[in-house]
């Protein structure tokens, strides 16, 4: 009977430490896309900048509708193109938007499969935009959110518009 008991117990203990690896195996993966859609949209940001900035129109080519001639002049990374489409980490659409008659452009990003923690991740990690808008709430530099902030407006399937100049 007791070695039936201590059966018992150790599958369970296995169970539980299986559990552990996949769930700490899960955050690693949250982490690694939110720090690549970090890295990706600054990539973005600086590619945008570097090729328009100096136009005398400004951020007003900057749009989805100009998705393919963005891709083809290599202002949207690769890791952000999926089927001809320009997208993130999860998989939903971008989109990008001429802002301010052209004097800025924004980036809006997450949707139906970007998660809390995700958002907040996010939203606590993207610098150097001008204002970052995430439910109804916007933030600037001088106001950037703290992930209790973060946390109050972020939800599954959120979206963050980013705005550059």
């Amino acid at each position: 009977m007791d070695s039936i008991i201590g059966r018992v117990i150790a599958g369970l203990l296995a169970l539980l430490a299986l559990g552990g690896v996949m769930y700490l195996g899960a955050q690693g993966i949250q982490s690694s896309r939110v720090n690549t859609e970090i890295a990706d949209i600054g990539t973005l940001v600086a590619n945008v900048r570097g090729q328009f900035m100096q136009s005398s129109t400004g951020y007003t080519g900057v749009t989805s509708a100009n998705s393919a001639a963005l891709i083809t002049a290599q202002v949207i990374p690769a890791e952000m193109i999926k089927n001809g489409g320009i997208v993130d980490e999860w998989s939903d659409p971008i989109t990008l938007a001429s802002a301010n008659n052209g004097a800025q452009f924004t980036v809006t990003l997450g949707g139906t499969s970007l998660s809390q923690a995700g958002c907040i991740a996010l939203a606590t990690g993207f610098q150097g935009y001008i204002s970052m808008a995430i439910g109804g709430s916007t933030y600037t530099q001088q106001t950037m959110p703290d992930t209790v902030t973060a946390a109050g407006v972020c939800t599954t399937g959120a979206t963050i518009t980013l705005t550059y100049n």
